[in-house]
């Protein structure tokens, strides 16, 4: 769902990379179905992944979902899908969630990705019962964000460990 820009991973201010992806998740069979887990990968390790938390749900409560301590960029609930994994993932025959999922990753995007390069991507979505639904996306690339020098210090030691 959604341009092209609405799928994009980006350089966080302090390290790693956040994600945001529109999507419309539609349930078609006859019975209903439960969003149990939902799954994002990406062409480079990732140990650190995590959808962003409910802000609802926090202490002190928060308002908005956001990247506030690494970018500044807020979304309203109403617009964000992360909540609706688990017990608020109830689909009806016919029903869909559409909205964005957000999250964030530790390791940076590396330096092979140029800025507004697509990338390929999988959605993976489970029910209650551990089907998987699979949905291959593309997210660009947005590198506002000079590249950090300690960004380049751990790529280049991960690189000499591979070569090794």
């Amino acid at each position: 769902m959604g341009s092209v820009a609405d799928n994009c991973v980006f350089d966080l201010q302090f390290g790693g990379a956040g994600y945001i992806l529109s999507v419309t998740i539609r349930n078609e069979s006859d019975r209903v179905v439960w969003l149990h887990e939902i799954r994002l990968e990406y062409p480079w390790d990732e140990l650190q992944f995590q959808w962003l938390d409910y802000p609802l749900s926090k202490r002190p409560r928060e308002y908005t979902y956001d990247f506030r301590l690494y970018e500044p960029v807020s979304f309203a609930p109403e617009t964000v899908l992360n909540h609706r994994i688990g017990r608020k993932g109830k689909l009806l025959p016919g029903d869909d969630f559409e909205g964005l999922l957000l999250g964030i990753g530790q390791s940076p995007i590396p330096n092979a990705y140029s800025n507004r390069q697509s990338i390929q991507s999988r959605l993976s979505i489970f029910d209650e019962r551990a089907t998987r639904y699979d949905l291959d996306v593309r997210l660009i690339v947005n590198r506002n964000q000079p590249v950090k020098s300690t960004r380049v210090k751990t790529e280049q030691a991960r690189e000499k460990k591979v070569a090794v």
